[in-house]
């Protein structure tokens, strides 16, 4: 398993470990020179360094004294914090809402710390075995608390304790509970400076985690992850069922959001019809693979464990009331491979990590995208050979259109329309040129959506800085290409066109689709590209292409191209072309011809 991957259960029965006390820790991940003092450090990921930097040039540089930091679901944001806080501060305070979550902050400092570093270690919380916050005059002070410990004692809080405060899972922050402890840390302390962090910093009750946070420092999306390869491919199957959410009552739950109640939606869903359709797809579908399953209800969870092991599958329940040692003993054989479903009331929603699962199955419908995007967020860390991850939304196909599904969740503006039963619905795009979405409307087959970002930088050939895809038999070409704005891009089209007289391509137009936008966005433009022309990036001709070496008289026009010096061994790796990604250099080359974007040697003379 990757090193960023490491995850540690600090419970120990049913209460966190490490007390407040003066400790030295041991790091069986650090490295120490012969004869230096020097700790080779965990490497942080190039984003993980660019968000670094940000928190830098903000709360250092600038001496700001709040912050927002977005990064994604298994995007590493705690060893990014803590990376900051190690190095900067000397007195900190992280604050959560679930013991898990300050048990994974103590986890991730231990990995960025120094090995002979003196650190007091202090937990606030009603289910930590130190009740008191103790600071230590010699070394670092780290104390994590949760908020519900700290809103019941507001009145004891004092700011001048902590140079630094972190805000997990920030999209809480505008609840009052976490409001009044904010308050009075500013108030007692006007220097302290507070970083928010979270994955969905969007809220249905509308309240804008500006007004708490201020300036947003670093944002990164599941989308660029993907296509990086740092979160694994997410495949979703929206599976119809014969449940009207119209129907369902809703309230106001936590935060002030407003969605379903689970009574309604358990009554709704909880039924054996429905609960052997959930089986029957699972097995169809996800057979093999470690699954978890968000239902709304504890009987739910009951029932459906009955239905799994009628059909010779391990399942078990994971409750919020359940004894914290036996609910980790079930996650522990979970992990281990001796229980393949586990059944959850949202209990695993925020502050579980298990890199293995492989499958997320959501039978809750939602209005709230933060919760959505925390649950299918629970599949999408990569593991060894898992080639992504499997989302079965049994909530999505319905009159209603703002419940949340796998769309949403990566931003797509999809609208659906009443259809013949198996009529596709062709491209769907927003104006920023997202993927298109196939949508079958009352088919008993599944709905399929993918979003693999890095399956298109795949088929894309890099050339110098451009992400090139070329677009058929005409060599007309769209291009991935830094602007000249810093960190933006440009998406060209340029558009060749095949001579009947001379049988020779020729150049048409060429065309800005997009200018300076996000690389995120970029990818998205380009990932529209590729969806549009799937079927011949996937044809059995590109397909065979790949596995076949260069032509000899692909050779000779390459070679021709290196010595006019059009370009050269570090534009592209032209060591280990194949026939394909040959193709598609050529057609780079001669299209920035024809368009007057590469100049002739002799001309440029």
């Amino acid at each position: 398993m990757p090193r960023q991957e490491y995850y540690q259960d600090n419970t120990q029965d049913g209460k966190l470990k490490f007390p407040s006390c003066k400790r030295k820790f041991s790091f069986p991940f650090k490295k120490r020179k012969k004869g230096e003092r020097e700790i080779k450090m965990l490497e942080l990921r190039d984003y993980q360094k660019d968000c670094f930097v940000e928190l830098e040039k903000h709360f250092i540089a600038k001496n700001k004294k709040v912050g927002l930091v977005v990064i994604p679901t298994g995007g590493g944001k705690t060893i990014v914090f803590n990376s900051f806080i190690h190095k900067y501060f000397k007195n900190s305070l992280i604050v959560a809402h679930r013991d898990e979550l300050l048990s994974q902050s103590i986890d991730k400092y231990r990995l960025v710390s120094d090995e002979d570093e003196e650190v007091n270690i202090a937990i606030l919380s009603g289910k930590a075995e130190n009740g008191k916050n103790l600071f230590s005059s010699s070394g670092k002070n780290y104390t994590v608390a949760s908020i519900q410990y700290l809103n019941l004692r507001t009145y004891e809080l004092d700011g001048k304790n902590y140079d630094f405060v972190v805000i997990d899972e920030a999209h809480h922050a505008a609840a009052d509970s976490y409001k009044s402890v904010i308050k009075k840390l500013i108030g007692t302390n006007k220097n302290i400076k507070i970083l928010g962090v979270t994955a969905t910093p969007f809220r249905s009750d509308k309240q804008d985690l500006k007004e708490i946070f201020g300036d947003l420092v670093y944002k990164i999306g599941y989308k660029e992850l993907i296509a990086k390869g740092y979160l694994s491919p997410l495949k979703t199957y929206l599976v119809p069922l014969n449940v009207d959410l119209d129907k369902l009552k809703t309230c106001v739950i936590t935060d002030g959001e407003r969605d379903f109640t689970n009574k309604s939606i358990s009554a709704a869903f909880n039924t054996p019809e429905i609960n052997k359709t959930i089986v029957k797809r699972w097995q169809e579908l996800a057979c093999d693979k470690k699954t978890i399953f968000y239902l709304s209800s504890l009987e739910h969870c009951d029932y459906l464990k009955r239905e799994f092991e009628k059909a010779g599958v391990a399942a078990e329940t994971v409750k919020g009331a359940m004894d914290l040692n036996n609910r980790r003993n079930v996650l522990s054989d979970f992990k281990d491979g001796k229980i393949q479903i586990i059944l959850n009331m949202n209990v695993l929603a925020e502050g579980f990590d298990d890199p293995a699962v492989e499958c997320v199955s959501i039978v809750r419908p939602t209005k709230s995208l933060g919760l959505y995007t925390q649950i299918a967020g629970r599949g999408l860390r990569p593991y060894f050979s898992k080639t992504y991850c499997l989302l079965l939304d049994f909530t999505g196909i319905s009159k209603r259109h703002n419940v949340m599904t796998a769309a949403e969740l990566f931003g797509l503006d999809v609208k659906r329309k009443e259809l013949r039963k198996g009529v596709t619905v062709g491209t769907i795009r927003n104006e920023r040129g997202e993927l298109q979405m196939k949508v079958l409307i009352g088919d008993e087959n599944p709905e399929e959506f993918v979003y693999d970002g890095k399956a298109v930088i795949e088929n894309a050939v890099k050339i110098k800085n451009d992400y090139v895809l070329s677009l058929g038999l005409s060599s007309s070409i769209i291009l991935m290409r830094p602007s000249k704005n810093q960190d933006k891009y440009d998406i060209i089209k340029i558009e060749m066109f095949k001579d009947p007289g001379t049988k020779r391509n020729k150049f048409k137009k060429i065309e800005y689709l997009k200018k300076e936008i996000n690389e995120e966005f970029a990818y998205d433009l380009l990932s529209a590209v590729f969806e549009r022309n799937r079927d011949e990036f996937m044809s059995n001709y590109v397909l065979e292409a790949k596995k076949y070496p260069v032509t000899d008289r692909q050779k000779q026009l390459i070679l021709k191209f290196k010595e006019e010096g059009y370009i050269s061994e570090s534009d592209a790796d032209l060591k280990n072309l194949n026939k394909y990604t040959a193709t598609v250099v050529i057609a780079y080359v001669f299209a920035l011809l024809e368009a007057g974007l590469l100049k002739h040697r002799k001309s440029a003379a």
